[in-house]
């Protein structure tokens, strides 16, 4: 019970929303609850934006990463893919079309940015092109 306390709490302490907040009052819903579904209305809204602005350089990204490439080529587009993976899910949308896991393409992004050159090798082997391509 108590953690149901904490989390209603945390929800109150949001910042209110100017649109839908006062229309779902409006229509009877608790305050404090109409609070939440604002502030995961929006934020949702806003995650589908940006992965609908990133939904085309992430596959040009993938499509380019599934050939080899030279070293900073590949380092810029792993830096695309990277930002998309923490900022929206369109990695692992695309990954589950496929059919991929995509937590060890991830890695493999991931130090390739961090300066692990053996993994450009390692990418060059990866099956980005295995199945249906974005």
């Amino acid at each position: 019970m108590a953690l149901i306390g904490a989390s209603l709490s945390r929800i109150a302490e949001l910042p209110p929303s100017s649109g839908y907040e006062p229309v779902l009052v409006k229509n009877g819903s608790d305050p404090v609850l109409a609070r939440g579904i604002a502030f995961l209305a929006v934020r949702i809204g806003r995650r589908l934006a940006s992965e609908s602005k990133r939904r085309r350089p992430v596959f040009d990204a993938i499509r380019f990463l599934a050939k080899p490439r030279q070293k900073r080529a590949i380092l810029s587009r792993a830096k695309i893919l990277l930002a998309a993976w923490d900022e929206t899910s369109i990695i692992e949308t695309v990954f589950d079309e496929i059919g991929l896991q995509e937590t060890e393409f991830i890695k493999l992004l991931q130090d390739i940015v961090q300066g692990q050159t053996t993994d450009f090798n390692r990418l060059e082997r990866f099956p980005l092109d295995a199945g249906q391509r974005p």
